[in-house]
């Protein structure tokens, strides 16, 4: 994605961690928390991920509505437009 258009997972960019050595995960494949994986991705500018935080909602919270955890991303405001 990031040769092609640019573009990285903010989960990835911002926790500096390598794709598929996640220490969080986002979906519990069919409820079963003893099966984690991390396959939801945001995609975004690399120029768009100084300072952004990146949150995964715990899956307790979340298994009455789906097996995929919410990914939760805080921008820091832009204080210039990019080119």
């Amino acid at each position: 994605m990031e040769k092609d258009f640019g573009l990285v997972s903010a989960y990835h960019a911002a926790r500096g961690e390598p794709h598929g050595k996640e220490r969080e995960h986002a979906l519990y494949f069919r409820y079963m928390e003893k099966a984690p994986y991390h396959v939801d991705c945001v995609f975004l500018p690399k120029d768009w991920v100084a300072g952004i935080q990146v949150t995964i909602e715990k899956f307790p919270k979340w298994k009455a509505y789906s097996d995929h955890c919410p990914l939760v991303l805080d921008f820091k405001p832009l204080t210039h437009c990019p080119s």
